[in-house]
């Protein structure tokens, strides 16, 4: 089984000083399919000014959760960080846990090191400016839409990334959009109202480990909810 993907779910508008619970989501596509390894995760408020607290994750039964008061006027960004670890695929095209050393007997074809990262926004009494990047190893960063369209940026180490695939699903709708970013690292999608997820991944083999891993593998996911 390939790695499941983080996301956040959370009320997306909210008033200075209300107590909100986000959810860590853990699966494909708005399916939950099990519970990300609370150890693994890190999650972190980021305020209007900028300025990154940590949060406390309570591992549930099902799924972790974070609670958290935001205290002042602006867009917040939630953050959350998951770290995979090592993966190899044998020639059987099973996705098995480990460096190509734990597995001896199997074909391994690839191996890399599993990253994420998971956005989300919550606006508190107003509904912009919109966050612009953090400096995250890689990023989608959304503008406001516009004539019912919405431009996301990719970002790796802070620079644009030309020709990545991004995928835009819309809860409900098992068929995603799919574009690719331009030379400006901009993909265009078509907004509507719903619970959205962009999603996008990217691998480096100049990160890989010898004997341990071919390419370190990052995904970046971006949760919104639109109302109009």
């Amino acid at each position: 089984m390939a790695p499941h993907n983080i996301w956040i779910e959370c009320p997306y508008r909210a008033r200075a000083g209300e107590e909100l619970t986000a959810r860590i989501r853990f699966g494909h596509n708005f399916i939950v399919q099990g519970k990300a390894d609370p150890l693994r995760t890190g999650v972190w408020l980021v305020t209007p000014g900028g300025r990154k607290v940590p949060l406390t994750v309570d591992a549930g039964e099902k799924e972790l959760a974070v609670a958290f008061v935001p205290g002042e006027w602006g867009v917040y960004t939630l953050l959350c960080e998951y770290d995979g670890k090592i993966w190899s695929i044998g020639r059987d095209g099973r996705h098995l846990r480990g460096p190509r050393t734990d597995h001896p007997g199997i074909e391994i074809t690839s191996s890399f090191y599993s990253y994420q990262f998971a956005k989300t926004f919550i606006s508190v009494e107003t509904d912009y400016p919109w966050p612009g990047p953090l400096g995250l190893e890689l990023e989608i960063v959304p503008q406001p839409p516009a004539h019912r369209q919405l431009e996301v940026a990719v970002l790796y180490e802070g620079r644009p990334l030309t020709g990545i695939s991004v995928q835009a699903f819309c809860a409900g709708n098992p068929s995603p959009y799919t574009a690719s970013t331009n030379a400006q690292g901009i993909a265009r999608f078509p907004f509507a109202k719903g619970r959205w997820m962009f999603l996008t991944s990217y691998a480096d083999p100049q990160k890989g480990v010898p004997g341990q891993y071919d390419e370190r593998c990052l995904t970046a996911v971006f949760t919104l909810k639109a109302t109009v």
